[in-house]
This record gives structure tokens, sequence and C-alpha cells, in this order.
């Protein structure tokens, strides 16, 4: 296991694919020496409890609030702050990806699954707040 985190190039793929009505997946971890298979039921939901938890069960998607919180708690353990500003959040950092992920000509609005171009839009929207370039001498 310390090859798979210590090493300096990792790919991971995945697949899924039905059988006998479950969706099972599999997850390969490869770095230069060594190769971690997964192979397990796979929730239809991407990011999703992997054991129940309160009322979620395991499988159940994790729902936004849930999910802005940790974000929300870890950038606070990590220091991280914006000066002059309140600190990025979960949906500020999605909104960040979806920008970058289309001015590479990737369907932002599949890769989000939003049902329509007008939410990814709202998305996608730089509200004020270009990036401002810094150049190192």
């Amino acid at each position: 296991m310390a090859d798979l985190v210590q090493a300096a190039q990792r790919h991971v793929d995945e697949t899924s694919w039905p059988e006998s009505g479950v969706l099972l997946g599999l997850w390969a971890l490869v770095t230069t020496h060594t190769v971690l298979f997964l192979i397990g039921p796979r929730s239809r939901n991407v990011l999703h409890h992997s054991r129940n938890c309160g009322r979620a069960k395991s499988g159940d998607k994790i729902r936004d609030m849930t999910l802005a919180q940790a974000f929300a708690e870890a950038r606070d353990a990590a220091g991280v702050t914006v000066e002059g500003k309140t600190p990025p959040t979960f949906h500020e950092l999605r909104s960040l990806s979806l920008r970058l992920y289309h001015d590479q000509g990737i369907n932002a609005q599949a890769l989000a699954g939003h049902k329509s171009a007008d939410m990814t839009a709202v998305y996608r929207d730089v509200r004020g707040d270009e990036w401002v370039r810094v150049l190192q001498k």
C-alpha cells in the first residue's frame, strides 16, 4: 500500500456493468510496481454512503449539504483563507471546475449531470470574479 501512496505516477480507472439486476464495478489503481483491483457492487450515485449512517443506507446518495459541510470543515482545518473574502465553498469549487472543463471543450453539462444547459450556465458564470494572472520573474 505504501507504493500506492508514494508513487510518482498513478493511473486509476473504473468501469461498471449490470449483472443479475445488480450494478457491479471494477476499480483499478496502477503504479509502476503495484496493481490494486476492487470488484463489488456499485451505486448509481457518483458519491454515496459506503455504510449505513443515521437514516442513510449504504449506496444512498450523499446529500449536497452533507458534502458542502464536510468540504467546509476540511477547508477550515487546512487553514485555507482568502484575504478580504469569505473562503471558497464546495459549490464555488464545482463552478470553477465546470468553467475549466468547458474551456477545454469538455461537455460540462454532461459532466455536472444537469438536465438543462441553463443550469450549467449558472454554474459557469464567473459572477465578476475573473482570474487575475500573476507573473513570477
